[in-house]
């Protein structure tokens, strides 16, 4: 049964969340693809739905990401040595050497020029000497989902700034 109290950060739903970005950040190749929404709330009060898609192809040491919504799209490139950004509707884009590891890259791309990408969050739960956890307000499973035929797992997450749901494919393979 799901925790009901709203201040409760059930150390289960962390254990998925650590558990998910392990076998994520184990693969050697991997592809994702996730609809997302965002409720943003306009000056007038009120509240709107943004949609998107990100699109993740891994190749480690390297990636391909895609995001694509209304209001942006953005191509991000990592070859190993070089990350690329990339807006095709505004015809712009920008390269800087990189390091040689994606998790290298991406403390780098956050740390000097604050880009965090699209689902991230995802592959950082399971790092060594990460707080993220601490975070948290609440977090509990919300129950089951069966999602495109594959039976997960429910969990919701609040944090100060942002309310935030996940599911994750049950058994040995932890997918979002």
């Amino acid at each position: 049964a799901p925790v009901v109290s709203q201040s409760v950060v059930d150390p289960a739903s962390v254990e998925a969340l650590k558990r998910m970005s392990a076998y994520l950040t184990g693969l050697k190749t991997m592809e994702i693809l996730s609809e997302s929404s965002l409720d943003v709330v306009t000056a007038e009060g009120q509240r709107v739905q943004l949609d998107g898609i990100t699109g993740y192809k891994v190749r480690k040491p390297g990636f391909v990401i895609t995001y694509v919504s209304d209001l942006k799209t953005r191509s991000f490139y990592y070859d190993g040595k070089n990350f690329t950004v990339y807006a095709p509707i505004l015809g712009f884009y920008a390269t800087v050497p990189a390091p040689p590891t994606n998790r290298e890259v991406l403390d780098t791309l956050y740390n000097k020029f604050g880009i965090a990408l699209p689902l991230e969050d995802l592959f950082r739960w399971n790092e060594p000497g990460s707080v993220r956890a601490e975070g948290l307000k609440s977090g509990y499973k919300l129950g089951t989902a069966t999602i495109a035929g594959v039976k997960t797992d429910h969990y919701v997450f609040r944090e100060d700034e942002v309310d935030w749901e996940v599911w994750v494919q049950q058994g040995d393979q932890a997918v979002p």
